[in-house]
């Protein structure tokens, strides 16, 4: 995961990255992280910031110079798998969407 930024403030985060496409782990102050993506022209990250602001603690951000949105799913969910297998305690409820236009993911 040596692609995503160094850990920022949540609020400074938010502006840098309003709106550019990317993967984000949202870290909180239990020790709980969150991954997600957002698509050009979205931002995602406001959306946590209104709902959890005060929980979250520092933001990492990677973008994603091509807006492809098959990218990025496929990032979000292999940054989930090496969350986990590190042992940390994710937010995600249900597994990473693939969107149906992308190409069949292959199996590992």
């Amino acid at each position: 995961m040596s692609r995503y930024s160094e850990s920022k403030h949540p609020h400074h985060a938010v502006r840098q990255f309003r709106g550019q496409p990317g993967n984000y782990i949202l870290h909180f102050s239990d020790g709980t992280a969150y991954v997600g993506r957002q698509g050009a022209h979205v931002s995602r990250l406001d959306a946590h910031m209104r709902t959890h602001g005060e929980q979250v603690v520092g933001v990492q951000f990677m973008t994603d110079h091509e807006n492809n949105q098959c990218v990025r799913a496929e990032r979000e969910q292999r940054t989930v798998k090496q969350l986990e297998r590190a042992g940390v305690m994710l937010r995600n409820l249900i597994e990473p969407s693939h969107p149906q236009s992308c190409p069949p993911r292959r199996k590992r």
